[in-house]
């Protein structure tokens, strides 16, 4: 492959400047908030033309949801990580919880609001990222079920129900809300909908 006079390649060097985007992007996002992220500043803030950021993505929302995209693949491989440390099933499901809940008490500010201002279709774009997340808990949940320590017939339905449950922390941790206190509440919850027997 052809290198650049920087001595990357193309495609080192696309992947370099989609990373500046997408650091640029979050930078406005963070300090700004979503009304006023426009192509021209994050284009100012990478270093870049609009030009080249739109040859990159289409407008801000589909920027949005790249970068999401980015986050979520960081979140998960922080998760495999951590998951790989553990066996047990119940110890996982744990684990992910306090994981979620520490990922949504450090969303605050503009980025915290994002969910409330996109239109349906926007959402539904961006929504489609944390299908990943879905899978990891209903694998637990499936580990769960074969070992034993779970009873929920369902672990597609019931990660999906684990997930909702998780969100309704979302706010409170966005206001500053303990940490420890969102896992002591909703850990009990995760586990009945997991179907986790009494004393494990």
């Amino acid at each position: 492959m052809p290198r650049l006079t920087s001595g990357r390649t193309l495609e080192e060097h696309r992947e370099h400047m989609q990373e500046q985007i997408l650091d640029a992007f979050e930078e406005v996002l963070a300090e700004k908030g979503w009304d006023a992220v426009t192509m021209r500043e994050v284009a100012s803030r990478a270093g870049a033309t609009r030009t080249v950021v739109y040859n990159y993505h289409a407008d801000r929302t589909a920027l949005l949801v790249a970068w999401s995209d980015r986050e979520m693949d960081r979140f998960l491989d922080l998760c495999e990580r951590e998951l790989a440390e553990r066996s047990d099933p119940v110890e996982r499901l744990d684990l992910l919880t306090t994981l979620v809940l520490t990922e949504y008490s450090v969303q605050r500010g503009p980025t915290a609001d994002i969910h409330g201002v996109l239109s349906p279709k926007d959402q539904a774009a961006l929504d489609g990222h944390a299908k990943p997340l879905h899978e990891a808990v209903a694998f637990v949940l499936r580990s769960g079920n074969l070992s034993g320590q779970m009873d929920c017939d369902d672990a597609e339905t019931a990660g999906r129900v684990i997930l909702a449950a998780l969100e309704t922390e979302r706010p409170t941790l966005h206001g500053g809300g303990r940490l420890d206190e969102s896992v002591a509440r909703i850990q009990p919850v995760v586990r009945r909908i997991a179907g986790v027997g009494p004393g494990v």
